[in-house]
């Protein structure tokens, strides 16, 4: 039985309910690693280092770090040397940014019950946020992503993530964040003709009305793992990714929530 979701969780099984099953319910952990996650790792690594002023590993000894356990499907030409390049790349880009802002907390996993607005929901949520950073009177909640093309907007997976990790840092801290900060850092440096290799999404706190919509969510995914079918009932789960028709899915899902 589940005992609590994630980001990370809830995509998963807006996507593939059997691999949340395999993952979340079981346990099972894939022993494949995509090379794009592994550059993400190493490139996440790389920045906790960082934010934490300490001392820091090659990125080749970093990538092998990364490696251990795990089978890396590696793309039809690549290599470790090309994917020390593309973590390169994405850190030059972090470099070329210049972020502002003191870190007070970094690479933190939060568990917490939530209940903002009154509204409660049916499980605590955890999450891993990469940073929180002091700016002026505010914080903000940072993520890194590594990319081969940046967003132009925020998704519904980006919304979904935002909101529950600053709900789960105004839990901790006590104070409620000002927004959540995609910072997009591209692995590559081909045809950008000058524009910069990073890009940075924002998504504020959440409304009330979009906490009660995520709560929505939540409510549905913990109710079909208990195996009840509320298809029949007309309610669905959207899928939060743009390049799978998320955007129109959320949009639906979002009024069938807020109308009922």
């Amino acid at each position: 039985m589940i005992e609590k979701l994630s980001p990370s969780s809830i995509r998963e099984f807006c996507v593939d309910q059997q691999s949340f099953y395999k993952k979340y319910v079981l346990y099972i952990k894939s022993p494949f690693d995509s090379s794009s996650a592994l550059v993400g790792k190493v490139v996440h690594k790389r920045l906790e280092h960082l934010n934490k002023k300490s001392p820091t590993d090659p990125l080749s000894v970093l990538l092998e770090q990364e490696k251990s356990g795990s089978m890396v499907s590696y793309k039809k030409g690549e290599d470790d040397t090309k994917l020390i390049k593309k973590a390169q790349n994405a850190l030059d880009a972090y470099q070329e940014m210049g972020e502002t802002g003191s870190p007070i907390m970094v690479e933190q996993k939060i568990t917490a019950d939530v209940a903002p607005y009154g509204i409660e929901f049916d499980l605590p949520i955890t999450c891993r946020v990469d940073v929180v950073k002091a700016v002026d009177n505010d914080i903000v909640v940072v993520d890194y992503k590594t990319c081969e093309k940046h967003n132009t907007m925020a998704s519904p997976a980006y919304f979904i993530q935002a909101w529950l990790n600053m709900l789960c840092v105004e839990k901790v801290l006590s104070q409620r964040p000002l927004k959540t900060e995609f910072i997009e850092l591209k692995t590559t440096k081909n045809k950008d003709k000058g524009k910069p290799h990073y890009n940075i999404v924002s998504v504020p706190y959440p409304t009330e009305e979009e906490v009660l919509v995520l709560s929505e969510l939540i409510h549905r995914i913990s109710e079909t793992c208990k195996g009840r079918n509320l298809l029949i009932h007309g309610k669905g789960i959207p899928n939060p990714y743009d390049s799978m028709g998320g955007k129109r899915s959320w949009e639906e899902f979002y009024q069938s929530v807020i109308t009922e």
